[in-house]
């Protein structure tokens, strides 16, 4: 058997299996400048470049991809250990606000509920229902228990408000006949 390199990997034929290691890249060589300072700070430059790459690259091989996630986060963040208890006045609060939501879902089932009979009545316009609603008729029963001098000042303010729109007589006669309509489902069908 013939002698071999270290680097040279042959079969029992004597064959080559592994191409030989590459020569080592030569050394680079330093360029002469010539006095010349424009090409000796462009190559400055580019060393310096080079070398901050290289520092960013270890920076960020060696601290920041192995650290652990959760080790980051605990020390930047503060985990907070288990809620306080509320207080009595938190309590009733929330108590409140509970009560709040229940009283608004209700009130706007029954602002429903009214805007349906008026529908179903045929006694509905919008802007008849929004001025029962500012002045605190939000449901059928309080339409219904509503006394006639209440009615009449509601009535009234919504016959001026429609009138200082409405120009034509045919629309300011359907105006007065829906309030005569309602007027009659409130009070005259009611003694009956």
């Amino acid at each position: 058997m013939g002698s071999h390199s270290a680097g040279d990997y042959r079969d029992w034929q004597g064959n080559q299996i592994f191409p030989p290691d590459p020569d080592p890249a030569p050394e680079p060589v330093q360029p002469s400048w010539n006095g010349d300072d424009t090409e000796k700070a462009a190559h400055d430059s580019k060393l310096v470049d080079g070398y901050i790459r290289e520092i960013q690259e270890n920076v960020l091989k060696s601290e920041v991809i192995p650290t652990v996630i959760n080790s980051v986060c605990d020390q930047y963040f503060h985990i907070p250990g288990p809620m306080p208890q509320p207080t009595e006045e938190e309590r009733e609060e929330e108590l409140s606000r509970i009560q709040h939501q229940k009283l608004y879902k209700l009130q706007k089932k029954e602002k429903n509920l009214l805007k349906q009979w008026m529908i179903k009545n045929e006694v509905y316009k919008n802007e008849l229902f929004e001025i029962l609603i500012i002045n605190q008729v939000t449901s059928t029963q309080k339409l219904k228990s509503l006394e006639r001098t209440k009615f009449e000042q509601i009535a009234r303010r919504f016959r001026a408000d429609q009138f200082s729109k409405i120009r034509s007589h045919k629309e300011r006669n359907k105006i007065d006949e829906l309030l005569l309509s309602l007027e009659h489902l409130l009070f005259v069908a009611k003694r009956k």
